[in-house]
């Protein structure tokens, strides 16, 4: 079986996405952090909110040096969770 390479596409270093605000990272910003901190791998994901069913989440653990996607995980959170967490 041939295996190939997938890489995040957030990490391209001439991209940039903004919709209603949020917090946002160029990927420079990674490359640079990850290299400061000693970093082999970065965190990155988003979320979306799903309606009644809840909050959509894609995780993905991906390498700083390349943005090659080692894992990745997606799943739904409760709808009442996600409020619960967030008027703490």
């Amino acid at each position: 079986m041939t295996r190939a390479a997938v890489i995040e596409v957030k990490l391209r270093s001439n991209l940039f996405i903004t919709e209603k605000g949020g917090e946002m990272l160029l990927s420079s910003e990674i490359k640079e952090i990850s290299q400061q901190q000693n970093a082999t791998a970065v965190v990155v994901g988003t979320y979306t909110d799903a309606g009644t069913s809840g909050v959509y989440v894609t995780v993905k653990l991906v390498r700083a040096l390349d943005g090659v996607v080692m894992s990745a995980t997606n799943f739904m959170v409760d709808r009442k969770l996600v409020i619960r967490i967030i008027n703490q």
